[in-house]
């Protein structure tokens, strides 16, 4: 195996706390700010042992709850104000 795989496959992702902390929000601290979905929050309290600095990037950012201009199909919605913040998809 080439080094660069072995350094690829072995990479422990950051977790989704840090990536908020690196785009200036505020560190999540535990399931319930990031969803109010009782069951989700359940169901990653457990798969993580209650420890919201155990979750991963992708699974936070497809867990939490966000405004639909947020998350959506390309940046069609948009917030209040009408401001838009996300690019239309091409």
């Amino acid at each position: 195996m080439l080094p660069e795989a072995r350094s690829i496959r072995n990479a422990t992702p950051r977790p989704f706390t840090d990536y908020r902390e690196s785009y200036g929000l505020r560190r999540t601290t535990s399931f319930a700010e990031l969803t109010a979905d009782i069951t989700l929050r359940q169901e990653l309290e457990q798969l993580y042992d209650h420890d919201v600095d155990k979750l991963e990037w992708s699974g936070g950012t497809f867990a939490g709850d966000y405004p639909d201009y947020a998350m959506n199909d390309g940046g069609a919605a948009q917030p209040p104000g009408g401001q838009r913040r996300l690019h239309p998809a091409p």
